[in-house]
């Protein structure tokens, strides 16, 4: 069995759903510390014609435990309204990324990744790290849940921190290349 672990990031790019095609199982890696500076609370879309942030303010704690800092939804939704309504699949996309916001974050995120990837047709199964007892950090805690998992292969994302030796399993690294910016999905969801 493939599987890959990532955060459930905020809106994310095409890569990331990109990685989750290329697994069976693809772990929502929510309990662990909120990366400052990640992606897990922001993300870029077109606004103006230029790439810009949007990010969720939040406090620092575990991923599942989040807990928004200050109100920005109906400013998220209006900018994304203003850039994105003449799109031709602005209704489908914008009612998914509205219904997504009623969560709280890192609940909103895996129901905005788990719908997106309905939408694209992908047959993936999806767990939450912390639905089990997981040990470790870093690179021993993702060998943790892949030995938990069973897993036959790991296709992650080049990462400094990542000590492929350790690995009993063989890496899968993502070839993902594109000369497009970097943006949330929800940019070419609209477009295509």
């Amino acid at each position: 069995m493939k599987v890959a672990i990532h955060q459930p990031n905020y809106i994310p790019s095409f890569r990331y759903f990109y990685k989750i095609s290329l697994v069976d199982c693809f772990i929502f890696l929510d309990d662990v510390k909120l990366s400052k500076g990640g992606f897990e609370n922001r993300n870029k879309i077109i606004i103006n014609g230029i790439p810009q942030w949007l990010t969720v303010p939040l406090t620092m704690a575990n991923i599942k435990d989040c807990e928004y800092a200050r109100d920005w939804k109906k400013r998220h939704k209006k900018t994304i309204c203003y850039n994105y309504k003449s799109f031709p699949n602005f209704d489908l996309i914008y009612d998914i990324y509205c219904k997504s916001l009623e969560f709280r974050f890192s609940e909103m995120n895996i129901y905005f990744i788990k719908e997106v990837c309905k939408l694209l047709k992908f047959k993936t199964k999806f767990i939450r790290q912390s639905e089990f007892k997981t040990e470790g950090s870093k690179t021993d805690l993702l060998i943790n849940i892949l030995d938990k998992l069973e897993a036959s292969y790991y296709v992650s994302n080049k990462a400094k921190y990542l000590e492929a030796e350790k690995f009993k399993i063989p890496i899968e690294y993502v070839n993902y290349k594109t000369d497009q910016p970097e943006l949330s999905i929800i940019h070419d969801l609209m477009l295509h």
